[in-house]
């Protein structure tokens, strides 16, 4: 229908400009003879037709123009239109506002092929747009994401439809049932806010369902504020980065039998405006927004630089650990990386120990086991973090080989508070960790009472504050220097 009228305009269009030469003609006197009022009535016509048509035209344009090419239901325009007359109207509070995105439109296009896909979202508006009818609006916001306006009263009953959408894609002559899954954003509006605040919450609780898995997250004041210090975190990050303000503390590893120092695990402290900030208030952040890699090698390139120049000062360094986050794994250059960065810095692969959580060793072996062989052929020893916390445990120790085995503090705390399991586990894993000939290091060390614990044990290495705290590279020298507690 609206083709039709586009057509239409186009048609009255022609028609004036016929006028018009018609009109042209009669002033040059091709038409001889012709009745001088002639004039007056082509000139009152054509100014009719002419005002009346772009009228016409520049109201189908502007409906045009908020209309979505694809689905044919409103656009991103359209949709903040309606918003907006109806906020103004103090009628938004009849609403809730719903940001929806399509979870699986890059699988179906990889697929079927973009053809489909497209008309899988196109259909799929069309199927929103129906059900709404009177009971709200719909506009498409780009790509296979949606923002909705539905009456108060039929929210749960469209979450519900949302949930149960089916199609039929034909493929290869067979025809298959796909149900479509969704993520939403949801915001119950009250009028003191402005639509367009409206929106930006709604977005808001969209990425944070994508981020923590909940299809349907409803928006609360709690999250604008986490979202806004997540999202200046990562700002912050990048700047940081950039200003050297990431720094490697080095916590000394004991050897149990000596208390002297025969290692150290750096540990990454962000330096700001003079400021330390924890690791656990931007770490967390880093992993769940995919940036924690860059800090794993910055950090590693940093341990490397110091490491280098102890040596070239005539200090003799120790083993140093560098911890990696799992989502490395997923670099297929991750070994070359780090060889890299060591061959960059002219070391020996006896001074460098890399770090790698029990989870992460349990969710992909295969790629673990890939990585643990490139490394230890450059002589890189390899320690899993974390280790019992994991329901694998035991079978994962009988199938890799590590060369160092950190226990989870909270087994020795457990133990050390009287609890005679927590005693076994310790004791039994750390007799296998030792019949395999590899080493066990436990962290959170802080009492005498743990000390003697794990030494009776036969704990190899010590590591926490009952011999020192995570110390900066000029006085962790200090320490390299005299190397006996």
């Amino acid at each position: 229908m609206k083709k039709n009228h586009k057509s239409l305009n186009f048609i009255f269009l022609e028609i004036c400009i016929i006028f018009m030469y018609l009109f042209s003609f009669y002033e040059t006197g091709m038409f001889q003879g012709s009745v001088s009022p002639f004039v007056y009535i082509f000139e009152v016509i054509m100014t009719v037709l002419t005002i009346t048509s772009i009228v016409i035209c520049v109201k189908t344009s502007n409906k045009i123009s908020k209309i979505d090419s694809l689905t044919g239901i409103g656009n991103v325009d359209w949709i903040m239109a309606k918003g907006g007359k109806m906020h103004f109207q103090k009628k938004l509070s009849q609403y809730t506002a719903i940001f929806l995105n399509m979870k699986e439109s890059k699988y179906l296009n990889e697929k079927f092929g973009n053809a489909m896909g497209d008309k899988i979202i196109h259909d799929y508006a069309q199927n929103l747009q129906s059900y709404l009818n009177k009971k709200g609006y719909i506009g498409r916001m780009g790509g296979d994401n949606f923002y909705i306006y539905i009456k108060n009263e039929y929210l749960d009953e469209f979450l519900e439809y949302l949930r149960n959408i089916t199609f039929t894609i034909e493929c290869d002559d067979d025809l298959i049932e796909h149900k479509v899954k969704v993520r939403c954003g949801i915001v119950r509006v009250t009028n003191d806010i402005e639509y367009r605040e409206i929106m930006n919450h709604a977005s808001t609780a969209l990425a944070i369902a994508k981020e923590t898995g909940p299809d349907f997250v409803e928006y609360d004041e709690s999250m604008q504020k986490e979202f806004l210090a997540e999202k200046q975190i990562l700002a912050d990050f990048k700047i940081g980065l950039a200003n050297n303000e990431f720094v490697p503390y080095y916590q000394p590893k004991v050897d149990s039998k000596t208390s002297q120092l025969c290692g150290a695990e750096a540990l990454v402290r962000w330096i700001k405006d003079e400021t330390i900030i924890s690791p656990g208030a931007f770490v967390p952040v880093l992993e769940k927004n995919n940036r924690i890699t860059k800090l794993d090698f910055y950090i590693f390139d940093q341990m490397c630089k110091d490491l280098r120049t102890w040596i070239d000062a005539g200090i003799e360094p120790v083993r140093i650990s560098s911890n990696f986050s799992k989502q490395n794994l997923k670099n297929e250059h991750f070994a070359e990386e780090i060889i890299s960065i060591m061959k960059k810095y002219s070391l020996d692969g006896r001074y460098i120990e890399v770090e790698l959580t029990e989870s992460s060793c349990m969710e992909d072996f295969q790629l673990l086991k890939q990585f643990s062989d490139k490394i230890k052929n450059a002589g890189i020893k390899l320690a899993i973090d974390d280790f019992g916390t994991g329901y694998s445990s035991l079978s994962m120790l009988h199938e890799f080989d590590a060369d160092v085995v950190k226990l989870d503090k909270s087994f020795l705390d457990s133990a050390t508070a009287g609890s005679k399991r927590s005693q076994v586990f310790i004791q039994d894993v750390i007799s296998m960790v030792d019949d395999l000939e590899e080493s066990t290091i436990c962290e959170g060390v802080e009492t005498k009472e743990q000390l003697e614990f794990l030494k009776d044990a036969g704990c190899n290495m010590i590591q926490g504050y009952y011999f020192d705290k995570p110390l900066p590279k000029d006085e962790f020298e200090k320490r390299l220097k005299k190397p006996q507690y």
